[in-house]
């Protein structure tokens, strides 16, 4: 974190603080730190030396330890006590050099003790301090690796698109201080940018994670850990529930490099720990919940039995998303996303992420920079973009999606519904326990066949009839067509029926929603 700055100012024109009775002790009622954090209005800034002024853009914002408020008749109105008050008189800005360190992490291994301005609050090393400043999912969203962390050194508020291939050195010694490790540099398009770092630092303080990688697609990332990190000649194990294309990658491309793979059903938890004893497993992977089932893995429990044994977790949270469901502080070694969906969340954008110890991702790094499927930093930005709002737009999905779950559960011509926040999912409890919201996607049998299938989905009005899930307008999926119409073996193999509807709801009203699947399933 930057500097803090101590500003003094009596300027009539400062605006008035909006607790005008309370002293700085008393803030902490209102869940704020004594030191108040206030942001300058422009004409301030304005008033502001040069150097000062790049102190507090830095920043964006500066600790305010004393103030006079000129506007307050009396000293007792004054948010600040008096002797901070007239310690200003007479000046107009006074600002000090800005202290090194200001948030400092005290400590060895483990859990440290972030220390602001003298006092001591217990934090995840991995999220920077950040707890420290954050209390909540919400303001990570809209300030980590931006406000916090930022690399690239300016008074924007917004992250800008850094566009080129290569990076630049002023001189061969300059090169070889970069070569030797003295120097800091991405050097290439394909090894980083500065706008994709942003975004991959707002994530790793989402997940809990040490770091992230963003790559170009969810499918390259679960490609590239499968990869990276599943040596020629491994064992993995993943479940028969998962996105098609994955379970393509998994049976048709890891035999060429004599890797084999375990099956299991999401809640065999016996075929599982039969799995780990008969053979040397490298990595458990799977999506929780899964595609198209919503079928929900105790990651925890999994966790515990593969670490006994030496295998790795990764889990595909995709459908989750990180703010219902964080698998690294359940025991997971890695999660992946498509960004894709609910992250970027707007349907105009591709990517996937990797989120975990620096020891994990550094392998699919190394791998990654090889292969190539490099984010371009205007998807970085617009995923950044999009994430401000994630926590907001989940929060509104999980509630319709649950209400449109419950009155489908109801419906004559609904055979079944596959929800995790539903009581008659076979891993309700699960999903409760590690889910802090169920999603935004529904899965559900229509009571008919092909027929009643596209006569319900070309009757609605609402949803686009199209793949993927998670953006801001609805989605409605048959997956048969979709994604196994060239397949009927793997179809009945998999229980994927003709008439299995993926519904993924989006930010459109609950009951024109409810009035438009209504009138589709009358059309049947």
């Amino acid at each position: 974190m930057a500097a803090s700055s101590t500003c003094f100012h009596s300027n009539p024109n400062f605006p008035k603080s909006p607790f005008p009775n309370k002293t700085p002790q008393s803030f902490n009622g209102y869940g704020l730190s004594s030191a108040l954090i206030l942001k300058f209005p422009p004409k301030f800034v304005r008033q502001l030396s040069n150097k000062a002024r790049r102190n507090c853009g830095n920043i964006g914002v500066a600790q305010v330890v004393a103030a006079s408020w000129a506007n307050y008749p009396s000293s007792d109105e004054t948010p600040f006590s008096s002797a901070a008050a007239s310690a200003v008189d007479g000046a107009a800005v006074v600002i000090p050099e800005a202290e090194e360190n200001a948030v400092s992490v005290a400590g060895g291994d483990g859990d440290g003790e972030v220390v602001v301005d003298g006092v001591q609050s217990q934090i995840s090393p991995v999220n920077g301090g950040l707890d420290a400043v954050f209390g909540s999912d919400a303001s990570l969203l809209v300030h980590a690796g931006e406000r916090y962390g930022r690399g690239i050194e300016t008074d924007s508020i917004t992250t800008p698109v850094v566009k080129t291939s290569a990076y630049w050195f002023k001189n061969c010694d300059e090169l070889i201080d970069f070569k030797e490790g003295r120097h800091e540099s991405f050097e290439y398009g394909r090894y980083g940018n500065p706008t994709t770092q942003m975004l991959e630092k707002k994530m790793s303080a989402l997940e809990r994670a040490e770091t992230t990688l963003f790559v170009s697609s969810g499918m390259y990332a679960s490609c590239a850990v499968l990869s990276a990190l599943v040596p020629a000649g491994g064992h993995i194990v993943t479940t028969t529930d998962c996105y098609r294309r994955t379970r393509m990658f998994i049976e048709n491309e890891l035999p060429k490099k004599g890797i084999k793979a375990t099956v299991i059903h999401p809640a065999d938890m016996d075929s599982l720990e039969r799995a780990l004893d008969e053979n040397k497993v490298s990595l458990f992977f799977t999506e929780s919940p899964t595609n198209p089932f919503l079928r929900c893995i105790d990651v925890k429990l999994v966790s515990e039995l593969c670490h006994k044994k030496g295998a790795l977790v990764c889990i595909d949270s995709t459908f989750a998303s990180p703010v219902n469901q964080k698998p690294l502080t359940l025991g997971a070694d890695l999660v992946v996303h498509s960004a894709t969906k609910f992250i970027a969340g707007h349907n105009d954008v591709i990517a996937g992420c990797i989120s975990g110890p620096e020891e994990f991702v550094s392998k699919v790094r190394q791998y990654h920079h090889i292969i190539g499927g490099v984010l371009d930093p205007n998807a970085a930005y617009m995923i950044s973009r999009g994430m401000k709002t994630l926590h907001l737009r989940v929060q509104y999905q999980n509630s319709i999606a649950l209400r449109m779950a419950q009155f489908l559960e109801e419906h004559p011509k609904i055979l079944r519904v596959y929800y995790p926040g539903l009581p008659s999912h076979p891993e309700y409890h699960i999903a409760k326990q590690q889910m802090t919201g169920f999603g935004g996607v529904v899965s559900f049998e229509l009571a008919g066949g092909l027929a009643e299938t596209k006569k319900f989905i070309d009757s609605l009005k609402i949803p686009y009839l199209a793949p993927s899930f998670g953006g801001c307008e609805s989605i409605v999926d048959p997956p048969a067509i979709l994604s196994y119409w060239d397949s009927v073996s793997e179809r009945n193999k998999y229980g994927i029926g003709e008439n299995l509807i993926r519904f993924s709801f989006g930010l459109e009203d609950f009951e024109d929603l409810k009035v438009d699947i209504l009138q589709g399933l009358e059309a049947m």
